[in-house]
């Protein structure tokens, strides 16, 4: 949206027309790293006014929980039993019981990365399928502190995992960096001249 003489330029509006003053050599990376940073501080600021109320404090899954839930969900589809499960592990290299499978889905013992490897092969799903839930707007607590700035939605951490969705592949524009990260670190310059040369 263009701004008429009367209002002041958006910042995706600045942006750009740093963007483009950084190409044309009339500005600077520093100018473009601290307009970024000033985005990432907002972005933050305007993302914890709209979601934070002290009153109604919400608690999220861990990635604990939902993968349990989605090595469940897929044993489920598949018609698989737990017996089943561990037989099918055990007969690909993983020393598996029924008993396994139980403290698996019930979240008291945590799954390798190899063997969600062998799971994803074995229901024919991708890793990503397995340890996040099918509703890409459920908050997923990452442990990391007691605000949401230590959950993300499963569709910003399917992003992060797999740096595909509709808001590009990385880069300190990316937002579910900035939602993860906001301004508690400042990112390098040396990123920018990265994307100079894709």
């Amino acid at each position: 949206m263009a701004s008429n003489g009367s209002e002041a330029p958006s910042a995706v509006e600045q942006l750009v027309s740093l963007v483009k003053g950084v190409a044309a050599g009339s500005a600077t990376h520093a100018e473009l790293n601290k307009l970024l940073h000033r985005a990432i501080v907002q972005e933050r600021a305007a993302f914890q006014a709209e979601e934070f109320d002290p009153f109604d404090v919400e608690e999220y899954p861990d990635l604990g929980k939902t993968t349990a839930d989605g090595i469940r969900r897929h044993r489920l589809a598949a018609g698989w039993t737990q017996g089943q499960l561990a037989e099918a592990g055990s007969a690909l290299g993983l020393k598996w019981k029924r008993l396994t499978i139980v403290e698996i889905e019930t979240e008291r013992r945590r799954v390798s990365l190899p063997e969600l490897l062998v799971l994803s092969a074995m229901f024919a799903v991708p890793l990503v399928e397995l340890i996040l839930p099918a509703d890409d707007s459920q908050r997923i607590d990452l442990g990391l502190s007691a605000d949401d700035f230590g959950s993300l939605t499963s569709s910003e951490l399917r992003e992060l995992i797999t740096g595909h969705r509709d808001r590009g592949m990385g880069g300190i524009g990316w937002l579910p960096a900035i939602r993860l990260v906001g301004d508690r670190l400042e990112m390098p310059s040396a990123d920018l001249h990265k994307w100079e040369d894709e």
